[in-house]
């Protein structure tokens, strides 16, 4: 299927609660986001709207499982079970394997972790950082803080704070911006710039992103943009969907 059969799929959906069809839909798009070959077609005002669909049902998709995770006894569903924890693992080995060439880390903090944070999970739990996530959204900060105790991971923490109103970026070695931190692309920026300027001298923020057809499921952000060159970028073009942007203070 092209960009435009699947984004007038998508755009007929009712909601983007897993169902069959809501799941068929979207892993065809991530499959065709992440060929090489694949190009986009649609409209910009389209890309966006597919792009912000995507994040609605990414969100969903992490309610859902959280919920059956916390639900589950006797350990019957496990992380691992959720659909893109491999995906989510080889991106962040990539990271980590970059990131640790510029600087020690030890605290880690996570802007966006929603109401499944693997990403910070797996940070805290399989590498063994000491991990912080800000999380604003209310029902995302009940669910992963449930997840959390649940999976008895000490060195991680939910804290229920917007990134604007928090003031201890200098306190960490990593700042990561997720891929779904909400907020128009201006607004976005303007926030990672910002709290590049608080972060400490050594310190390092890596801002997820998105290239090629791989920006109809996640926005792209340009470096040209950004308060500061990037040290480096990265564009995978395996089953990673994610590109990421490192910057050091």
């Amino acid at each position: 299927m092209t960009d435009r059969i699947l984004s007038n799929q998508i755009f007929s959906l009712e909601n983007y609660k897993p169902s069959d069809r809501v799941n068929f839909l979207f892993s065809n798009l991530v499959n065709y986001a992440c060929d090489p070959a694949s190009s986009i077609t649609i409209s910009d005002s389209n890309k966006d709207k597919l792009c912000a669909i995507a994040g609605i049902a990414e969100y969903e998709m992490e309610l859902d499982f959280a919920t059956k995770l916390l639900e589950s006894v006797d350990k019957l569903i496990k992380l691992e079970d959720f659909k893109y924890y491999n995906n989510y693992k080889s991106l962040i080995n990539l990271e980590i394997s970059n990131i640790k060439t510029l600087h020690p880390i030890k605290k880690i903090l996570f802007l966006g972790g929603g109401p499944l944070p693997l990403s910070a999970i797996i940070l805290a739990r399989d590498y063994g950082y000491e991990v912080s996530v800000l999380e604003y959204d209310k029902i995302a900060f009940d669910h992963s803080t449930d997840v959390v105790d649940k999976l008895y991971i000490k060195n991680l923490k939910i804290l229920n704070i917007d990134a604007y109103d928090f003031e201890s970026y200098i306190d960490y070695d990593l700042v990561y911006f997720a891929a779904l931190v909400s907020g128009e692309y201006n607004s976005r920026i303007k926030l990672i710039n910002n709290i590049y300027e608080h972060l400490n001298q050594g310190s390092v923020m890596l801002c997820r992103s998105a290239h090629d057809a791989r920006c109809l499921l996640y926005k792209n952000i340009n470096k040209k943009d950004l308060i500061r060159h990037p040290t480096l970028e990265v564009l995978p073009y395996n089953d990673i969907v994610n590109s990421f942007l490192i910057l050091q203070k």
